[in-house]
């Protein structure tokens, strides 16, 4: 009886000994504030261990802003839609999607009966002109020394303005091919053409390939500038009073969080049926990050700006639906005692939040409130 007391005995003392030993790690983990008097107590050795702070509220800068929506798009000079000025068949590909690309470099060859018909109009039209001038020369002569009709001469030149004016038209139409309009002149036919980029930027779009119909009814290929790129906001009708040229926008891509700048330029004073709102747009500050056409961004147009009584947002502590800040009632030499006091917040900027009822002169936590367990 007495083995099996001492066992009892042991048995007992080891079970409440890790009782104690778990009772006190969850103790140190947890590190509850002590309540006393309804004064919230935190010891000077945890203060220093947390980085808390002390701290008062202050007047702060707070932005009036109105909200939107937009979306990076390029400049109209910025962007460059590709067409064919005449029908060809597709014989070569220099480009490919996201290439970059610079202003006069050679992006496709085509080639075509169109081509030719042109060049063999462009030599027919050029020998008909020198003959109808010819012919104007010799009748205004004879006119004019009153041996020819009037009749004749009117006829002689209009002849002539006709064949001038089908020659002309037909050389634009080669120059903008980019051929040499005098080669073709003295008989050197060209069996195809280039499409050149009219401005140096990024390949977006082909829709071309080998052996592929062009015609000049339809778009090709898209080339975008990065470096001419802007912003475009759609703001409510009913804000659109507030906005004037000038005035700083903050904006960042919906995918990141990294605020960039820009600058309000045009306010629009059309408003669209479907969505309510009018196109305004804004010239974006210098950055190093590539801006890809059509991103859609969240931006603030900062109208005003209001200097308002505001602590450090992560002073405030959110319980249900109510925010408390932790206001120092007193201290000793081992501990600070707060109490918990309920704000009523109102504006907030990035770091800094409004309220509404605490004093500049109250010494505040205004950091390391989190990591107290409050009841």
């Amino acid at each position: 009886m007495k083995t099996q007391s001492k066992i009892f005995a042991m048995v007992f003392s080891a079970a409440v000994l890790i009782t104690l030993a778990s009772c006190g790690n969850k103790k140190q983990a947890e590190e509850p504030a002590a309540v006393t008097d309804s004064l919230i107590v935190v010891t000077k050795t945890q203060f220093e261990t947390e980085k808390m702070a002390l701290g008062t509220a202050s007047m702060m800068p707070f932005d009036q802003v109105v909200k939107c929506y937009g979306k990076i798009v390029a400049k109209s000079t910025g962007m460059a839609k590709l067409s064919t000025p005449v029908a060809g068949i597709v014989q070569k590909i220099y480009c490919s999607n996201g290439q970059m690309v610079g202003r006069g470099q050679v992006l496709f060859e085509l080639s075509g009966n169109d081509l030719i018909e042109i060049q063999r109009d462009f030599t027919e039209t050029s020998s008909i002109l020198k003959k109808a001038k010819s012919e104007f020369d010799r009748m205004k002569a004879l006119y004019s020394e009153k041996v020819g009709t009037e009749k004749e001469y009117i006829m002689a030149e209009s002849e002539y303005k006709a064949a001038n004016a089908r020659y002309a038209a037909l050389k634009l139409k080669i120059e903008a091919m980019g051929l040499d309009a005098a080669k073709i002149d003295e008989g050197q036919f060209f069996s195809s053409f280039k499409i050149v980029a009219p401005i140096s930027g990024q390949i977006s779009q082909i829709n071309l390939s080998i052996g592929q119909f062009a015609d000049p009814q339809n778009y090709h290929a898209e080339i975008i500038d990065s470096k001419q790129m802007q912003l475009q906001l759609a703001v409510f009708e009913k804000e659109v009073g507030q906005l004037k040229s000038g005035q700083v926008v903050n904006f960042n891509l919906l995918s990141e969080t990294t605020q960039m700048s820009a600058t309000l330029q045009s306010v629009g004073n059309i408003v669209d049926n479907q969505t309510k709102t009018v196109a305004c747009y804004a010239s974006l500050a210098a950055t190093e990050k590539l801006l890809v056409n059509n991103a859609f961004t969240e931006a603030n147009i900062i109208i005003g700006t209001d200097t308002l009584n505001a602590v450090p947002s992560e002073a405030m502590m959110k319980t249900e639906n109510e925010f408390f800040v932790l206001k120092l009632a007193r201290q000793d030499a081992e501990n600070y005692y707060f109490e918990k006091i309920k704000v009523e917040p109102g504006q907030t900027n990035r770091t800094y939040t409004e309220v509404k009822n605490i004093q500049s002169a109250e010494k505040l936590l205004v950091s390391g409130i989190y990591n107290l367990v409050i009841e």
